[in-house]
């Protein structure tokens, strides 16, 4: 879970879930208030966590689906809904924050 970097207080999970479905990179601090930003690590892990690795899932099930007939199409699309819901909720114990916003290379 992220820890702010002026107050020290840790975040809960609803608290980081929340947060972390907006479109900037600012976040405001529940117990002090102060801006923080994701780090530019946490960033580059989401993007492999929660976009590359359930489109790679979708490729192979696709493929799977045309190749073993026996397979219902149905049931390897559910399973790939299922990944990316349990990446989406498992990803604020892995968000780090920042004072300073930080470039992502």
């Amino acid at each position: 879970m992220p820890t702010c970097q002026n107050c020290y207080q840790e975040w809960t999970w609803r608290q980081t879930f929340r947060k972390q479905f907006r479109f900037t990179n600012k976040m405001t601090c529940p117990y002090c208030g102060e801006i923080q930003f994701i780090s530019a690590k946490t960033r580059r892990n989401m993007v492999g966590y929660v976009v590359l690795i359930p489109l790679f899932l979708l490729c192979v099930m696709a493929a799977i689906d045309f190749l073993i007939i026996g397979v219902p199409a149905m049931a390897l699309y559910l399973s790939h809904v299922g990944v990316f819901a349990a990446m989406i909720f498992i990803s604020p114990f892995y968000m780090e924050v920042t004072n300073t916003e930080e470039p992502l290379w």
